[in-house]
C-alpha cells in the first residue's frame, strides 16, 4: 500500500470527527468542553490467560481501568465474559483473526473449518502472523468470522461498546478497511484502531478536514507494546505514559495496556510475560496520579459514544 492511500485509509477508518478549530466534537458530543482532556483506558487481550483477566479484573475493580476488550475465540473467553457480565462492564471486541502464540496459547476462529476453510493452519488454529493471513484467508470468511465474534458476544448479554481493531493486517490490503467500516456500521458500534505512524499532531490534522456522521471513534490511540525496549530500562513504561498524559490534546484518547500477573504458567504461555507484569506494575500503583490530577485528566467509556451512533448526531454537524 501507498504511504498517501495509508495516510487517507487512517484518517477515514480514524474517524476523529475534529472541528476546524482542532476541537473535539465527539468530545462535546460526551458534553466535555474544547479544553477537557479525556481518556478511556482499555485493558486489551481478555481472554486469552487466566493471569491476564485476573489482573485485568483487578485494576477494573479498582477504577484504573474503565473497560477492557475480550479476545472472543481465545481459551477463556466464557470465564472472563461471565465475569464482564456479572459485574455489567463496557467491554470491546478484540477482532481476533491470528494467533501468534500458536501451541503455547492456541486458538481456533469461532467458526467451523468448514465454514472458514481459509482461516485455518496446518495444525487446526488460526494464521500466526498477519502476513500469513493475507497470502491464506479470503477476504468474506474474515468478515463472516468477525461477524461471529461480535454476535456469539451479544447473544451471551455482553455490554459491547466498541470494536477493538488493533491487530494492523489491514495494512496489508486497504479492502481490509472497507470491509471493517461496514461491520462497525451494521452493529452500530464505535471502532478505534491502532496508527503507530502518526504522531498526535499528525493524527489531529489529518482527521480535521475529515467528518463522518455514522462511525465514531476516539481522536487519538495510545499503545506502548515495547518488551525488548522495557528489558532494558524498568523506567521506560513509566516515563512513556507520563508523558503521554502531560501531552495530551484536547479530545478523546483511547489507551490500550496489556496487563498480567506474573506467575510460572505465565512466564511458559506469554512470551512477553515480564512485559506485561511491567504494565500490571505501572497501572496498579499510584505514581501517574501527581501527571493527572495536574492536568485535570478526565475519564469515560465507550457507552455514550455508542449512543451517539444508534440517536441523533446533529451535534457534530456543524
Amino acid at each position: 500500500m501507498e504511504l498517501n492511500i495509508h495516510v487517507v485509509l487512517t484518517a477515514i477508518i480514524s474517524l476523529f470527527l475534529l472541528g476546524c478549530d482542532g476541537q473535539s466534537k465527539v468530545a462535546n458530543c460526551l458534553g466535555y468542553s474544547n479544553d477537557d482532556v479525556v481518556f478511556v483506558i482499555n485493558a486489551d487481550d481478555v481472554g486469552m490467560h487466566k493471569d491476564i483477566d485476573s489482573a485485568v479484573y483487578e485494576l477494573y475493580e479498582n477504577d484504573k481501568i474503565q473497560s477492557f476488550s475480550l479476545m472472543v475465540p481465545a481459551p477463556n473467553f466464557r470465564s472472563s465474559a461471565q465475569y464482564a457480565i456479572d459485574n455489567k462492564v463496557p467491554i470491546g471486541i478484540h477482532l481476533t483473526l491470528t494467533n501468534e502464540w500458536q501451541e503455547l496459547n492456541g486458538w481456533s476462529p469461532v467458526l467451523s473449518e468448514i465454514e472458514v476453510p481459509s482461516l485455518y493452519n496446518d495444525a487446526g488454529l488460526m494464521w500466526r502472523t498477519n502476513k500469513e493471513l493475507y497470502d491464506n484467508a479470503e477476504i468474506d470468511e474474515m468478515q463472516k468470522e468477525i461477524e461471529a465474534q461480535i454476535t456469539k458476544a451479544l447473544e451471551l448479554g455482553l455490554n459491547v461498546t466498541h470494536l477493538d481493531f488493533h491487530m494492523v493486517f489491514w495494512l496489508l490490503n486497504d479492502e481490509y478497511i472497507k470491509m471493517i467500516l461496514g461491520v462497525s456500521k451494521k452493529y452500530n458500534l464505535p471502532i478505534v484502531t491502532q496508527f503507530y505512524h502518526l504522531s498526535q499532531e499528525e493524527q489531529m490534522e489529518i482527521s480535521s478536514n475529515l467528518i463522518d456522521d455514522d462511525i465514531f471513534s476516539a481522536n487519538v490511540y495510545w499503545m506502548y507494546y515495547n518488551p525488548g525496549v522495557r528489558r532494558e530500562n524498568p523506567e521506560v513504561g513509566y516515563d512513556l505514559y507520563n508523558n503521554m498524559f502531560k501531552y495530551a490534546k484536547p479530545g478523546l484518547h483511547h489507551v490500550a495496556i496489556h496487563p498480567s500477573f506474573l506467575t510460572d504458567e505465565a512466564r511458559f504461555s506469554l512470551k512477553d510475560a515480564e512485559f506485561r507484569f511491567d504494565e500490571y506494575e505501572i497501572w496498579t500503583g499510584n505514581r501517574l496520579n501527581e501527571i493527572i490530577n495536574r492536568n485535570d485528566i478526565k475519564f469515560t467509556n465507550y457507552e455514550q459514544v455508542k449512543s451517539l451512533m444508534l440517536g441523533d448526531n446533529a451535534c457534530v454537524e456543524n
